[in-house]
């Protein structure tokens, strides 16, 4: 009875998630100019960048949910089918905070890691729960998170995975992720703007999985990371960026494990090595935007190293990904192709290197506000 009900509350909640209207509109007269502005932002909009939200004053309630089918020639399975919500909290008051820091609290869930709870506990669903203290306006200025979060070292993984080129990432990420050592990771993270185009971020996490994991670890003492993200050219009129990060992580005890070679795109295994011990990586990035014919196009670039000392095991990847958007209109869509190249590598007693080739097209339909 239990699951029933809450498969039946998930499936309400991802319904409304979807068709909830937009109505923010003002129809009241004579009001005052500040008046205006808080009618405004009262009740129902649709945010194309967020999704559905209700306004009420200082108050936000933002959710979304997506789900992704993959299709080949050995077998259909679904990729992602997940729902989530955020809650940002009026901001605080007073002598001490002023008005400019707020909380906000995040949960979103992925009912394929249970087989939609036919199969593990029910807290596998979990892809981040976490609360925060922030900066009331902008989050890069400071934010102090706890809970479960994607880790801070790479800056794929802290891509929304609904808005990922590909249906999965970097081939080193991935494998470093069947050793449990990326995504989502229970602990405390803090992100401070050190200048107004420098972000500097630290983690304390236990990196070796939670939540949506079959035995969850909570130690945030076991694992360090930094990040420093600067950005080095911006240019608004011409839509010129170019940004670079670079950070590190040590994890004091992985446990046990086995890195699993996977295929780029089935994710069929390949084989596996032993993962064991402290872990230290090292990561680097680097992203340049600008147009080209007029049209957006962006390249990006995201290299790993990893060294499992236990396991004398050293694994190192990266990729390089163009894309470039022919055309974004209201009536035809937006139609953006791609291409990837991945590469992996992996060394113990034996060594093991990968190389893939990945592109394809993609399109967001007409009239749906992407």
């Amino acid at each position: 009875m239990y699951y029933a009900m809450t498969r039946l509350a998930c499936i309400i909640i991802a319904i409304v998630t979807l068709i909830l209207p937009s109505t923010n509109s003002l129809r009241a007269s004579g009001t005052t100019a500040d008046e205006a502005q808080v009618k405004a932002r009262a009740g129902f909009i649709f945010d194309k960048e967020a999704g559905p939200q209700y306004i009420e004053g200082d108050f936000k309630w933002t959710t979304w949910a997506y789900a992704e089918r993959a299709f080949s020639d050995e077998r259909y399975y679904w990729r992602r089918v997940r729902q989530g919500m955020e809650f940002q909290f009026p901001r605080f008051s007073g002598e001490i905070l002023g008005n400019q820091y707020r909380t906000i609290f995040v949960y979103e869930v992925d009912f394929v890691n249970t087989d939609f709870f036919r199969e593990g506990d029910d807290h596998k669903v979990f892809e981040n729960l976490f609360a925060t203290f922030q900066n009331a306006e902008d989050s890069s200025r400071f934010r102090f998170l706890f809970g479960e979060n994607t880790h801070i070292l790479s800056r794929e993984d802290n891509l929304s995975s609904g808005n990922l080129t590909t249906i999965n990432r970097s081939l080193i990420l991935e494998e470093l992720g069947t050793a449990r050592n990326f995504g989502t990771q229970f602990g405390a993270q803090l992100q401070a703007a050190v200048t107004p185009k420098t972000l500097l971020q630290v983690s304390l996490q236990d990196n070796r999985g939670s939540l949506n994991t079959d035995d969850p670890t909570y130690n945030v003492l076991n694992d360090f990371a930094a990040r420093v993200t600067h950005i080095l050219i911006e240019n608004a009129p011409t839509r010129e960026k170019l940004d670079f990060g670079f950070a590190l992580d040590y994890t004091r005890d992985v446990g046990e494990r086995g890195l699993t070679l996977l295929s780029a795109i089935n994710q069929t295994s390949l084989g596996s090595v032993r993962a064991a011990g402290g872990k230290f990586t090292l990561d680097a990035n680097a992203d340049y935007e600008s147009l080209l014919f007029g049209r957006p196009y962006l390249v990006e670039f995201e290299t790993i190293y990893s060294r499992y000392a236990d396991s004398d095991l050293d694994a190192a990847g990266g990729y390089l990904q163009g894309q470039y958007s022919i055309f974004d209109t209201k009536t035809l869509g937006e139609l953006v192709p791609f291409v990837r190249y991945d590469l992996a590598h992996v060394s113990a007693d034996e060594s093991a290197t990968q190389q893939a080739l990945r592109t394809g097209i993609n399109f967001n339909l007409p009239f749906t506000r992407k």
